[in-house]
């Protein structure tokens, strides 16, 4: 029993004690509570903690109230997304209970793959975000490396990274945060690994209202500190260090992404007019489709013609099979991919309200890390201080901040793994 519970129980169970006793025991002893705030008392994020002991821990994470119209209730992570033109996600009340579509599981594929191409991502171009456009938010549940809301160099944004889903999702998604843990969410084939990188898309027009993830599994063994993954490690330690200077000093903390509604807004109003001329164009196609009774034959006819080239592409580039082949690089922030093969299903966000809306990316292979890194890692996510109130905040369970592993409902949910022989035409010559 804490020491401020066994003084308030002892001043509870007194009917008659006098007051300016009370008060003398709440000014004596006080200062000598520990500066440790429960979940249910931070007013900016939701009040839940991966602590199974704590009154919001994961087995009472279904207790917790969200609603739409109030979108703060969803925290300053999620709540963003809530409302507007562009991106409106389906985020429910609270689906935390539900065994529908759980997340995180220990991933068993049961379906063969159907993507035929790896998880296309863009060649970086000028206006392109890079690494020095993350802000770097540490919250009471983790690390989160967030990408601005906005596309243009003009407002202060920058155009986001986007990746191309295989297997019949029509348009790209557009990257918004990195979240990072420890130890890993999801097992695979029963193995836990030391930590997870969850890359977060959201959608666009149609997948407006959900949300794609790439997983990057972590494996500390490495000998040697990852170059990449040491520069989110020392981004972030430089913020929780201002912070607790600013803390130290009296300094108030200017908490991040203060523009974000005008930002959001100004992306909702793009989108408007956009969504208007793809409609337009739309209408005036299928206008013209109409008009051609010949447009099914040619349509035909150039789909076979596709499917012929891949094919010969595919010899072409099998041609040599003495020549090295290898994953072809990609750009940030998609370069810290340990490879291009990746475990897929549908499942929940992995923090309340556990919104059924998430289309699941893990990649079969691990990011090595040294060990030193992963400490580091969990230092920082184990020690967050609210830079508001200068508070130590615990939320992790023993440091760690991962939801408990749901069982994987094959009813609902089926997993598919896809791997070199699936798509190996997308290994490329490593020599001339």
């Amino acid at each position: 029993m804490s020491l401020s519970t066994l003084l308030l129980g002892r001043i509870k169970k007194c009917d008659r004690t006098p007051l300016p006793f009370v008060i003398f025991l709440l000014a004596a002893f006080l200062p000598l509570i520990p500066s440790r705030i429960s979940a249910y008392e931070l007013a900016d994020y939701p009040p839940f903690s991966y602590d199974p002991n704590e009154p919001y821990g994961p087995p009472n994470w279904h207790k917790l109230s969200f609603s739409k119209e109030k979108a703060s209730s969803y925290g300053p992570i999620w709540g963003k997304y809530l409302g507007w033109r562009h991106v409106d996600l389906k985020l429910s009340k609270n689906k935390c209970k539900s065994l529908r579509r759980p997340s995180p599981v220990n991933i068993i594929p049961n379906i063969k793959c159907g993507a035929t191409h790896e998880i296309l991502t863009k060649k970086i171009k000028e206006g392109d975000c890079g690494f020095s456009d993350l802000t770097f938010i540490p919250t009471p549940h983790g690390l989160i490396a967030q990408f601005p809301h906005r596309d243009d160099r003009e407002g202060g944004g920058c155009k986001r990274p986007q990746i191309d889903v295989p297997d019949g999702w029509p348009n790209y998604w557009i990257m918004i945060f990195m979240e990072f843990h420890v130890r890993s969410e999801h097992l695979i084939d029963g193995r836990r690994y030391d930590g997870e990188i969850i890359m977060y898309h959201q959608g666009q027009f149609s997948q407006k209202r959900e949300v794609t993830t790439v997983s990057v599994l972590l494996d500390a063994s490495a000998d040697e500190i990852n170059p990449k993954f040491q520069a989110y490690l020392d981004a972030f330690t430089e913020v929780v260090e201002r912070i607790q200077y600013n803390c130290d000093n009296g300094i108030e903390n200017i908490l991040p992404d203060k523009n974000w509604r005008t930002d959001m807004k100004h992306m909702s109003d793009q989108f408007l007019e956009e969504d208007d001329l793809i409609r337009k164009r739309r209408r005036a196609l299928k206008e013209n489709i109409a008009e051609d009774d010949e447009y099914e034959a040619r349509y035909n006819s150039t789909a076979a013609q596709i499917r012929v080239n891949r094919y010969l592409e595919e010899q072409r580039r099998l041609s040599n099979s003495k020549v090295p082949r290898a994953i072809r690089a990609k750009s940030f922030p998609y370069d810290i991919w340990p490879t291009i093969y990746w475990y897929r299903y549908k499942g929940q966000l992995t923090v309340p309200p556990c919104t059924e809306m998430v289309l699941w990316h893990v990649l079969d292979t691990p990011l090595r890390i040294s060990r030193y890194q992963f400490k580091t890692l969990a230092r920082l996510i184990a020690n967050y201080v609210d830079p508001k109130t200068c508070k130590k905040v615990e939320m992790t369970h023993k440091g760690e901040n991962v939801r408990p592993l749901g069982k994987i409902n094959y009813e609902n949910q089926n997993v598919t793994h896809c791997t070199k022989r699936d798509y190996s035409n997308w290994l490329y010559k490593t020599a001339p």
